[in-house]
């Protein structure tokens, strides 16, 4: 969960209902879904040791999921996230929330994980 989207606005159980509605996609949660992926605007810039420990625990967590993809409606998270993905040896994709409901770039099979 982006973290002024879950923060700031409260609002988490919204895109969950928009991921579980779209045919032929299986939603699975991960663990902790609200830890931060460790972008936080600047705070990547000024604290990157920092932000790339916290982006890896974030990534463990996705990985763990064993979905083929992952879905953020944040730009700096998707910015992250992606960077972070790239470095497994699964290819996992990250996809803004636009992007899934619309099914362009959508994962290979039939896993997201939020």
């Amino acid at each position: 969960d982006p973290c002024h989207l879950r923060r700031g606005m409260k609002i988490y159980q919204e895109p969950r209902r928009l991921l579980r509605s779209l045919p032929g996609v299986e939603f699975v949660e991960m663990k902790q879904p609200n830890r931060c992926c460790g972008m936080a605007g600047s705070f990547n810039l000024v604290y990157y040791d920092l932000s790339r420990r916290i982006l890896e625990k974030k990534v463990q967590d996705i990985d763990s999921t064993r979905a083929d993809g992952v879905v953020t409606s944040c730009m700096g998270c998707l910015i992250q996230l992606k960077d972070g993905l790239s470095r497994t040896k699964r290819k996992i994709k990250a996809l803004h929330l636009i992007e899934a409901l619309e099914g362009e770039e959508g994962p290979s099979s039939d896993s997201l994980t939020r």
